[in-house]
């Protein structure tokens, strides 16, 4: 292996983390984010450290 072949990999895989960071990392955090928020209406309070019911509407 060459230096630029190996320089040519570096590169390569570059572009996979950038895409990974830009895309689909963001989707996945997106999702979880979506679905925790979605998890609290459901069980009708907040499920950080725990369930903490919402008091009940006047």
């Amino acid at each position: 292996m060459t230096p630029n072949d190996f320089l040519h990999i570096i590169e390569k895989q570059q572009a996979q983390i950038q895409k990974l960071v830009n895309n689909d990392l963001s989707i996945k955090v997106g999702r979880a984010a979506k679905d925790h928020f979605q998890e609290n209406f459901a069980l009708g309070g907040y499920v950080d450290g725990g369930l903490h019911r919402w008091q009940p509407a006047l």
